[in-house]
């Protein structure tokens, strides 16, 4: 790089910094949903993306590099033949095919070559250096030096993306000027009309070629718009103007460039005539476009004002449309964080329904309370029910001394039974209730299909909580053997039996009768208080209160594992699609970090 590169590329460095930045945040953007909005979105990332890539990026850190003018127009305007005649060689092929340019080919002086041989520009096209002979004449079965279509054995275009660039040393153009021939703006492959818009937005100048006949087409209008906006340095080239016409057609060209901001832009006219032998237009019609541009190749400081004025436009069109990026990948943002509030609040509610009726006395019902009467002797103390518990409480340690193993384990079994259907029901259904509202939503079928493959079947989660519950019910006994540490307790736990007295701490975590009714809220209120005169015969109110908070607070963590457990298929499903609010944020201050350098000034 010259000293006068390197200084340039000083000025620079915040602004490239900041682009870079850019760059890096971009490449984390996706739109995995599909929204009204995600089609555009992309398309404008991807053409952010490539424009940095192509052009900004390595234009700011080398603008001394040669200036880039890309040749580009519709199909069959004659780019391909403007170019060959311009250099005085068929370098490109000009075919009657369509797609005709297959091939991308730069044109640059052999001094030259350094600063386009590697990936500084354009860097997803693979580089074809030419043979370094002569090229023979376009529609001859010579080797050209680049080939302009790539065709198939029965001589028809491909439609494969084009991956290629033909590199072409050329004597007659000027250092610090190259030429690209590029595919048609409105080609039959949409592969081609992609490039061919990247290949511009790659360009310090545009020489756009039409016809007389085509120039009043949308599609090149849709791009020459894009270049007034970006103030592209651009001139126009009006091919195949009949004779007769030209005043006519000149005027009305020159009429519709002004009013879209165009008017600055050089137009020449070649009249519509013959070819000559080598297939070139004369010399006589295209020697006011070869006069400028040989004026501006050797001009540099031409040179650097058309760069300049090209990169400024570019980075302040950058700017500009920055919500053409923000606002679709924000509208992915809220959907993923709406979505991931659903979940997470069902899984919460799960977790809180399951808390509130293992305390509520729901669980002192059905099975549960029948094992329980059984090991009391219910059958006894409910008649004696109406008599007074006070009568009741001297009789608890007779009903339970010298029971046999069986009461007692069906009694274990019942708790057991209860607490995993419990918490079984409550997390499928959350999960269930979560895939009902996700199919609900539109556009995000595939996050759907994931989180299906990412969440426990039926029989993992029936495992994994059977599992939970005989862990906290061999905790609870275990905290009972604890707590008898003293010879004392030790005593009066073995004269009612270690599972007993844990079967008692467990009724008594579920002892709060709120969720029962009628008849049910007696029966459950005596079972309840048969197991706290039990637990006070043993341990006295002070640990009964501690042992039970602990016997609760143990069983809902193991609940809240387990529902972050389902919480976690759908989690994973959202991360798998990469939206973030965190990529957000980051967009938006590598934008805000452009624009403040944009600001500061541009070199």
């Amino acid at each position: 790089m010259s000293g006068r590169g390197a200084r340039s590329a000083g000025e620079s460095t915040a602004v490239l910094w900041a682009l870079q930045r850019l760059q890096t945040a971009l490449q984390e953007v996706h739109f995995p949903f599909q929204l009204a909005h995600s089609s555009s979105g992309q398309a404008a990332v991807h053409q952010v993306s490539r424009q940095l890539s192509d052009y900004v990026i390595p234009r700011l850190a080398t603008l001394d590099a040669p200036l880039l003018a890309v040749v580009g127009g519709s199909t069959g305007a004659g780019k391909s033949t403007l170019v060959n005649s311009l250099v005085g060689a068929p370098v490109v092929r000009a075919s009657a095919l369509r797609p005709t340019t297959r091939r991308p080919t730069l044109l640059y002086a052999p001094s030259d070559e350094r600063w386009f041989s590697d990936d500084r520009i354009l860097p997803q096209l693979m580089r074809i250096r030419s043979t370094g002979r002569q090229p023979k004449l376009a529609g001859t079965d010579a080797e050209l030096a680049s080939a302009g279509a790539d065709e198939s054995p029965d001589g028809a275009a491909t439609t494969s993306p084009i991956t290629e660039l033909s590199l072409v040393p050329c004597e007659v153009l000027p250092v610090g000027l190259a030429l690209l021939d590029s595919p048609d703006i409105d080609s039959v492959v949409q592969h081609n009309r992609t490039l061919a818009a990247e290949l511009l937005r790659a360009a310090d100048l545009w020489i756009f070629v039409t016809t007389a006949a085509r120039y009043a087409d949308a599609v090149p209008w849709q791009l020459l718009r894009e270049a007034a906006k970006r103030q592209v340095v651009s001139a126009v080239v009006l091919n195949r103007v009949p004779e007769q016409a030209q005043a006519q057609v000149s005027e009305d060209l020159r009429k519709k460039l002004a009013e879209r901001d165009l008017g600055a832009a050089p137009l020449f006219v070649i009249t519509e005539m013959e070819l000559d032998d080598q297939r070139f237009i004369s010399q006589r019609e295209i020697a006011p476009l070869k006069h400028w541009l040989g004026e501006l190749g050797s001009d540099a400081s031409a040179r650097a004002a058309v760069v300049r004025t090209t990169l400024r436009g570019t980075l302040h069109t950058l700017v500009e449309d920055r919500l053409n990026v923000i606002q679709p990948y924000s509208e992915q943002v809220s959907l993923a964080m709406q979505l991931a509030k659903a979940h997470r609040e069902r899984c919460d509610q799960a977790v809180a329904a399951i808390e509130h009726q293992v305390a509520d006395g729901t669980l002192l019902r059905g099975e549960l309370l029948g094992r329980w009467q059984d090991l009391v002797g219910a059958g006894e103390w409910s008649r004696k029910l109406e008599s007074g518990i006070s009568r009741l409480r001297d009789r608890v340690s007779g009903f339970l001394r010298g029971k046999s193993p069986m009461p007692v384990q069906r009694a274990q079994e019942a708790i057991e039974e209860s607490v995993y259907s419990l918490i079984v029901n409550e997390l499928a259904a959350a999960s269930s209730d979560v895939l009902d509202v996700w199919e609900r939503t539109a556009g995000v079928a595939e996050l759907v299909e994931a989180a299906r493959g990412a969440l426990r079947s039926d029989d993992e989660r029936r495992s994994a909580i059977a599992q939970l519950v005989r862990g906290w019910e061999a905790d609870v006994i275990e905290l009972v053997r604890r707590q008898g540490a003293s010879k004392k307790t030790t005593a009066r736990i073995l004269s009612f039996g270690v599972n007993a007295v844990g079967i008692a701490l467990m009724i008594a975590v579920f002892a709060n009768t709120g969720g029962l009714v009628g008849g049910e809220v007696a029966v459950a209120g005596g079972t309840a208080v048969v197991a706290q005169k039990v637990l006070e015969a043993v341990f006295g109110d002070d640990a009964i209160r501690r042992m039970t908070a602990q016997v609760k607070k143990d069983l809902m963590r193991r609940v809240r594992a387990e529902a972050w457990q389902e919480r976690a298929a759908f989690d994973a499903a959202l991360e798998h699609t990469t939206v973030a609010i965190s990529t957000l944020l980051e967009l938006e201050d590598a934008y805000a970090e452009v624009a403040a350098a944009v600001e500061a000034g541009v070199p």
